[in-house]
């Protein structure tokens, strides 16, 4: 089964159908992403006029080639070519990297990445140029179509309600494509198209079966053309053909008025309010998180000079007094400020940037321009610099302090000249070596908690781990590593994530059941009957699950902490630890009521998903007439278990005690009166 294995932001670019599936594409990486589309603006002169870069004879037209293709917004963005089926006609069909959609192309519309590497001998512009595409490919978690496939209506609405966003969202891996899940319910269209009965959903096994079937159907070869083209100014003669119906969704418009020589970009995150402002007497703040932002090179044609921020990565290896000017996802994701900097240059530059008169903007703005933005919380004007243009206003990241927000163009205003020379002062950091620790939205909240406006707070920059992209540091209050603060901190803390008790049957009625575990009449475990499909699913679920599970840390050793243990038939079951010793961890089994003693290296790490999606299933019973029989004798326990231990029954609900204990009757299959059976046996 796939297994969650992070929690992103994700920018959806396009939303296309896989069969009874949808496909999700969306950008992970905004930084990268403002600084490519920046480069492809600049090089939008090469493109349109530099004849050479075009195809010539079929070698230079292979599927698989990532290549520069305009779109139907006459604007070039890197491409991969997907099949050359129609080249005798002139037309490619391409996949823009970047955005997930779809065209067909007129071959004069291609541009060669080849031909662009010779032209400029710039190891880091051509790196860049060479990133692997930012669309990232998923499937949208637990719905399908009632149909074969979707329809154009449900894909429109998928495309308005999804495309554009930035969302929360979780991603499931496994070894045949990711699955997204859209975190934030008022965001997921599911529920909606589920309502409208456009669509039903799936368990994330099924879907996962579903994957694999669309991938066994696929084809794998592509037919191959040796085709001399036309000379290249027969081809300018030809107009390219209407774009097909099912490809017009764009990538995001990007419009630059200026050429630039450098680049900047910004990351999207939540304003968190908790944090000084410029009122302050210590540092002016506002919340956000940074972005790295790599030194780029310059595109010689065309010149026209442009202002940029520029950066500085902090040092490895030494402990660098700071400032959290945000948290975005807890220990996950937080910017810094270094003091030294708030101190000697912040505060002044805030200072004497509210004391001028603002300029309105007066000519569009673009991704990656830089400007004064009016943060809507304190009314001050900061640093910023644009990540995305709508209709009306524009998304802005606060170069300082690692925020971003939309503002209308009426708060968005020109910087000075010598506001643009002090390089931007936040940075962004995820906690080293969290591989193994899983940390809940409540021990998120704690981290925000312990680093809002602290001021014993120290950096030591650490090696880069699995996403070269992000930065990685060990944090420190007062000398005391911050992650064994949060332990100590959790431990007295309440869980979040919970197994929610299964609803109990009324008083008067009647359950087939299915009993689970027996100590005595008087406590007994039972599963309701009509459960049972929901219950052999979720144990499939575990047992695939734990094939790959990580061992539970011992940061989530703690009372209430679920997890998966395995039992002494070999099989991994849901459980939840009810006291922690030495080595082992006492736990209760709550589908099935039994508690055991289960060493620490046989327990796992459980999903979210394997917690909330079905409830625990074993409901406590008491025995009619056993209600306060606190000490029964064992002979008569052992009767007991005999006749009922994992057989059905019929169960009646006669009464339920104020700890949620059920009275019951049990009857076999028969329907004989266990309890009348059991009086009668020990009266013998």
């Amino acid at each position: 089964m796939a297994v969650a294995t992070s929690h992103v932001e994700a920018h959806i670019t396009h939303v296309d159908k896989d069969g009874p599936l949808i496909k999700v594409y969306a950008q992970i990486d905004k930084v990268n992403y403002c600084i490519i589309e920046k480069l492809l603006y600049q090089l939008r002169g090469v493109f349109d006029n530099n004849s050479d870069l075009k195809p010539k004879t079929s070698s230079d037209i292979q599927v698989g080639l990532v290549c520069f293709a305009k779109f139907e917004d006459d604007t070039y963005y890197r491409a991969k070519i997907e099949s050359i089926q129609n080249v005798r006609q002139y037309m490619v069909s391409v996949i823009f990297i970047d955005h997930g959609n779809k065209a067909e192309v007129h071959v004069t519309d291609i541009r060669l990445m080849s031909k662009i590497m010779n032209m400029f001998a710039n190891k880091k512009l051509q790196d860049i140029l060479l990133l692997p595409g930012l669309a990232n490919e998923y499937y949208l978690y637990g719905i399908t179509t009632k149909d074969k496939e979707w329809d154009d209506s449900s894909l429109d609405y998928l495309r308005k309600r999804l495309c554009n966003n930035d969302l929360k969202c979780t991603v499931y891996e496994n070894e045949l494509g990711r699955i997204i899940r859209i975190v934030q319910e008022d965001k997921d269209p599911s529920a909606y198209m589920t309502k409208m009965s456009k669509a039903c959903n799936i368990p994330l096994h099924i879907q996962e079966s579903l994957i694999r079937q669309l991938h066994s159907r696929k084809a794998t070869s592509l037919p191959e053309f040796n085709v001399t083209l036309p000379p290249p100014q027969v081809l300018m003669q030809q107009p390219p053909p209407a774009r097909l119906p099912n490809m017009t969704q764009p990538p995001p418009g990007i419009r630059m008025v200026s050429d630039v020589n450098s680049f900047s970009g910004g990351q999207s995150s939540s304003l968190s309010r908790g944090y000084p402002t410029i009122n302050s007497s210590i540092r002016p703040g506002i919340p956000g998180m940074t972005v790295r932002r790599p030194e780029i090179p310059a595109v010689p044609p065309p010149t026209v000079q442009s202002l940029q921020f520029s950066t500085d990565m902090l040092a490895m290896g030494v402990l660098h007094p700071v400032f959290v000017s945000h948290v975005e996802d807890g220990p996950y994701s937080f910017a810094v400020q270094l003091k030294d900097t708030v101190t000697n240059i912040l505060t002044d530059m805030m200072v004497n940037i509210n004391k001028l008169e603002p300029q309105p903007i007066t000519s569009p703005l673009n991704p990656g321009s830089i400007c004064l933005g009016r943060y809507s919380v304190d009314k001050i004007l900061c640093r910023a610099i644009v990540m995305n243009v709508m209709d009306d206003k524009v998304k802005l990241y606060f170069a300082d302090f690692g925020n971003s927000e939309i503002l209308p163009y009426s708060e968005i205003f020109q910087i000075p000249p010598q506001f643009v020379v002090p390089k931007v002062m936040s940075h962004r950091f995820t906690l080293a070596n969290l591989k193994d620790i899983h940390y809940t939205d409540q021990e998120k909240q704690l981290f925000k908690n312990l680093v809002a406006n602290s001021q014993s707070l120290t950096l030591c920059v650490t090696q880069p781990e699995a996403n070269p992209i992000k930065q990685y540091c060990e944090l420190f209050i007062n000398c005391k590593n911050i992650k064994t603060i949060l332990y100590e901190m959790s431990q007295t803390q309440p869980m979040q994530l919970r197994y929610s008790p299964l609803t109990p049957p009324i008083m008067g009625s009647q359950e087939k059941v299915f009993v689970s575990f027996v100590l005595n009449p008087g406590r007994f475990f039972v599963q309701i009957e009509k459960n049972s499909f929901s219950l052999n699913q979720i144990m499939s679920c575990v047992a695939t699950h734990c094939r790959t599970a990580q061992n539970l840390p011992l940061v989530n050793m703690r009372i209430g902490e679920p997890c998966c243990a395995l039992y002494e038939d070999n099989k991994w079951y849901r459980a939840e630890i009810l006291k922690v010793t030495h080595e082992k961890a006492f736990i209760n089994f709550v589908d099935y009521g039994n508690q055991e003693e289960i060493d620490f290296q046989n327990l796992r790490q459980i999903t979210p998903e394997l917690v909330t999606s079905v409830k625990a299933q074993a409901l406590i019973c008491c025995l009619k007439g056993y209600e306060t029989r606190y000490h029964v004798d064992e002979e008569v326990s052992n009767r007991f278990e005999e006749l009922i231990l994992e057989k059905k029954m019929m169960m009646h609900v006669l009464d339920m005690t104020e700890n949620n204990v059920l009275i019951v009757q049990i009857l076999d299959n028969k329907m004989q009166d266990i309890g009348a059976m059991l009086e009668v046996r020990t009266a013998q």
